[in-house]
């Protein structure tokens, strides 16, 4: 089964990683969000493929279609990828939820005391 039609956008060079921004096909081309990172320095890229040179020194190219995802990195994120049709991203959405909903209805929450959270933590040696 084939995923929905990626194009790169643009790609950022950021603190020795390669960020590949680019747009699923169904959304059109206005809506670009971040599709992959790789560690590397950015060498070219186009609409379909855009080639890196790893730390090690080796060259690599990645597709736009490639598989290769960066893992949510917030609730938004996944949330925003489970709505765009990443069936991936969807399922985790779903369990999520799912053993939240578990959580909640078995109290398993109730002992979990916040207060106190946003007090300065103090580190001595």
């Amino acid at each position: 089964m084939v995923g929905p039609e990626k194009k790169i956008a643009r790609c950022e060079q950021k603190a020795g990683c390669v960020e590949v921004y680019g747009s699923f096909a169904v959304e059109g081309p206005e809506r670009v969000r971040l599709l992959f990172t790789r560690p590397g320095k950015l060498k070219e890229y186009n609409e379909k493929r855009m080639v890196l040179e790893t730390p090690e020194g080796e060259i690599e190219e990645w597709s736009a279609e490639e598989t290769v995802r960066r893992e949510p990195a917030s609730l938004e994120e996944m949330f925003e990828g489970a709505l765009s049709g990443d069936r991936r991203i969807t399922v985790r959405v779903v369990l999520f939820l799912l053993f939240l909903a578990v959580a909640l209805a078995t109290g398993a929450l109730d002992e979990i005391d916040l207060t106190g959270m946003d007090d300065d933590v103090e580190l001595t040696e």
